[in-house]
């Protein structure tokens, strides 16, 4: 780890190969993960029609997600001796969780059902960060923020994908609303039929992942093995829609921007274009958008929001000894606030859908009052550790002094003694 911390710049990250290959599939892994997570996004209305519910019960059951989430990081702070040891077979675990859920999504006509289905859906979702994070943590230590962002870049690459690849079945969809004399019946089984190829397609490719995870933990498990049997291998170094569009330009944007730049600096720059872009969203919505007004915002919308995710934890990372648990406490915290977020969002969207970037400005706030109080108490705690150490160091010069000065005396002492005797 002391080793990795005293790199520079890029050959940080290029001396270590194994830890590239491994990022490299956490990035498809991401992508993936974008994908499942935002296939409800473009096939929202599908589901509503086929649950009979509104906007306000449909983030039901993205409510249920966020609950599964937090469940699955509460769990992985409890036994966070599993997930040091086995985040690989965690992820495999995970994806093939996600696989039979959006195997399953099109075919349910029940609310209740639907949400139970996302419940296990963002059980998924948590234990990938909590796997995916400690793993990263892992491999890379205090430089860890440039490869979170890197990999966390796939997600938006993943949900682009999902937003294009189903928008021909919608098309389709909108057709055969368009037709009055079909009833709603027939309407209903082709509805079943057009989301059921991008579903059952991107359960197919959660599978994969599953696999590709398996067989990296195999690997894991039989190094791990072969270190109990000689103590000869250092387990350490060989283991270890429009704004979707913009969200992995910013991640690598700041995936580049925190080699050089310090992490607090850069999510400090982060946090007051957010402010900013929130505000602009606030007068473009009195004054009255446009499409072109749309597209730019939305696009900066997912610029400026995308990398705060990673960067916090790398800002996290540099100041605490992070542990499953920690990792599993914050994640808690952020599928509270998605929870809370999602329903206030979906009665917005239900009654004055103008509203919403009165929203997005008060969480921004928020989120920038704890950003300041975070990094106040950092600072003063490693103002305290840097005067402990100072007062350490002048406690060993002192003692170093005494014992060059009782030295001295002795030498003084022999030296006339002996001229005593001659």
């Amino acid at each position: 780890m002391t080793s990795k911390i005293n790199e520079k710049g890029i050959k940080m990250y290029t001396s270590h190969p194994w830890e590239l290959i491994k990022t490299l599939f956490l990035v498809f892994t991401w992508i993936v993960l974008g994908a499942h997570l935002e296939l409800i996004g473009p096939t929202i209305n599908v589901l509503s029609k086929q649950t009979n519910v509104t906007y306000n019960g449909i983030s039901t059951i993205l409510i249920t997600r966020g609950a599964g989430y937090m469940v699955a990081n509460i769990a992985g702070g409890i036994t966070q001796n599993i997930v040091k040891k086995h985040p690989e077979g965690l992820l495999s675990f995970a994806f093939l969780i996600a696989a039979i859920t959006m195997f399953a999504t099109p075919v349910i006509h029940s609310l209740r059902l639907l949400a139970t289905i996302f419940f296990f859906q963002g059980i998924s979702q948590g234990v990938t960060d909590l796997g995916g994070t400690n793993l990263m943590l892992t491999m890379w230590g205090n430089n860890v923020a440039a490869p979170l962002n890197v990999v966390h870049l796939g997600y938006g690459f993943g949900a682009v994908f999902a937003n294009l690849f189903v928008q021909p079945f919608l098309v389709e969809d909108t057709k055969f609303d368009s037709l009055l004399n079909n009833n709603s019946t027939n309407l209903i089984k082709e509805e079943k039929s057009n989301i059921l190829v991008p579903y059952s397609i991107t359960s197919i490719l959660c599978l994969i992942i599953a696999i590709g995870h398996l067989l990296f933990s195999i690997r894991e498990h039989r190094i791990r093995r072969d270190a109990l049997k000689h103590h000869q291998i250092n387990y350490a170094s060989v283991s270890t829609s429009v704004a979707n569009g913009k969200q992995e330009i910013g991640r690598l944007i700041c995936a580049i921007i925190t080699i050089f730049v310090p992490v607090h600096v850069a999510l400090s720059g982060l946090w007051v274009c957010g402010l900013t872009l929130a505000i602009t969203w606030y007068i473009n919505v009195s004054i009255g958008l446009t499409s072109t007004s749309l597209f730019v915002l939305g696009a900066f919308t997912g610029l400026v929001f995308s990398p705060t995710f990673p960067l916090s934890f790398g800002f996290i990372n540099q100041r605490l000894n992070v542990n499953p648990l920690l990792v599993g406490f914050l994640l808690c915290g952020a599928a509270f606030g998605a929870m809370l977020f999602q329903k206030i969002a979906g009665v917005l969207l239900d009654s004055n859908p103008e509203n919403f970037p009165k929203l997005l400005i008060i969480c921004v706030v928020i989120s920038i009052v704890f950003f300041i109080i975070a990094s106040i108490i950092s600072s003063i705690h490693q103002r305290k550790l840097k005067s402990s150490e100072n007062s350490a160091k002048i406690k060993d010069n002192k003692y170093d002094s005494n014992i060059n000065e009782e030295e001295q005396q002795m030498e003084a002492y022999l030296k006339n003694n002996g001229e005593d005797k001659n």
